[in-house]
């Protein structure tokens, strides 16, 4: 299976991307980021900062990523991260700029 990890708590899992503001702060409202199996990519949880600047940026970009510091959780971490903030909101992942192009 794709983005599998081990986890020393929960064994084989999903992995899932979270940013160091909700890893590191309590009480942050969230956006979760799904993704359909076919894409090579992961479930993320990003607070309301970091997808602020996902728009302002117009994607996934090197400044976001510095910026939210991505790391890779197993799910049931990421889920027990995640208990501890307010969902706001769920999203898609969508396609690169590059793909659209080719449509």
């Amino acid at each position: 299976m794709a983005n599998q990890m081990r986890c020393p708590t929960h064994g084989l899992t999903t992995g899932c991307m979270i940013c160091h503001h909700l890893r590191d702060g309590s009480d942050l409202g969230y956006y979760r980021v799904e993704v359909p199996p076919e894409v090579d990519f992961y479930e993320t949880g990003l607070c309301e900062e970091c997808d602020a600047m996902l728009w302002r940026e117009e994607g996934w970009t090197d400044p976001l990523n510095d910026f939210a510091d991505w790391k890779l959780f197993c799910r049931g971490c990421f889920e027990a991260v995640l208990e501890q903030h307010r969902l706001l909101g769920v999203g898609q992942h969508a396609p690169d700029d590059d793909e659209d192009e080719d449509a």
